[in-house]
C-alpha cells in the first residue's frame, strides 16, 4: 500500500490595494442569554463586537493583479479565543487530559498543538473574487479604522499559508505605504 504524504505547504504573501471599506459595530444582549436552555452560569451578558468589511484588488504578485479579495475582518472577544494566551496554553493532551511528553535527545519535552492561523481565504464558487475572514482584537480592530480613515489608499499586506487545498491567513498587515 503506498504510503500517503502530508500535504506540501507553501507560503505566499500577498499585496492589496484597499479600493473601500464598511464598517459597522453591534451591541446587544446575548443570544445565549434569551433562550434559557443555553444558559450556563460563565455565559456573558451582553455581546459587543465592530467588523471591516475590506474590497481590495490584488497588485503582487503579478500573475494575479487584479483579482478582488474581499477581507472580513471580526474584532470581538470570543469564548473561544483568547488573544493574550501564551505557547503554554496550548499544551497537547492524551485522552485522560494530562499533558503529552516525547523525548528530544533523551530530554523529555511539552508536545503543543499552537492555532494555525488568524483567519481563511475561501474563493466564492464561479467568479474571479475570494473571501477572506479573520479574528482580531477589538483593540486592533480600532487601530484599523484609525488607518483606514486617514489616508488614501491603504494597503494590504497577507501572508497566506497553503497546504493541500486549505488557505489559512497567518499574517495581516493594514499600511499607507504602498508594498515594495
Amino acid at each position: 500500500m503506498p504510503r500517503k504524504t502530508a500535504p506540501k505547504s507553501k507560503h505566499i504573501h500577498w499585496d492589496f490595494r484597499v479600493d473601500r471599506f464598511n464598517a459597522s459595530v453591534m451591541a446587544g444582549i446575548s443570544s445565549d442569554i434569551l433562550n434559557p436552555r443555553f444558559w450556563a452560569p460563565k455565559n456573558k451578558i451582553y455581546n459587543f463586537y465592530s467588523t471591516i468589511e475590506l474590497t481590495s484588488t490584488c497588485i503582487e504578485p503579478e500573475e494575479l493583479a487584479g483579482a478582488v479579495y474581499t477581507f472580513m475582518v471580526y474584532g470581538y472577544e470570543s469564548r473561544f479565543e483568547d488573544f493574550s494566551s501564551v505557547l503554554g496554553d496550548y499544551a497537547a493532551r492524551n485522552k485522560d487530559g494530562s499533558v503529552m511528553y516525547r523525548k528530544v535527545r533523551g530530554l523529555s519535552e511539552e508536545v503543543y498543538e499552537p492555532p494555525k492561523d488568524i483567519g481563511l481565504i475561501d474563493r466564492n464558487m464561479g467568479k474571479r473574487n475570494w473571501m477572506g475572514s479573520l479574528h482580531v482584537p477589538p483593540t486592533l480592530l480600532n487601530d484599523m479604522l484609525v488607518v483606514l480613515t486617514g489616508v488614501s489608499p491603504a494597503y494590504l499586506c497577507v501572508h497566506e499559508l497553503r497546504e493541500g487545498r486549505e488557505r489559512r491567513i497567518i499574517g495581516f498587515t493594514l499600511q499607507t505605504k504602498e508594498p515594495d
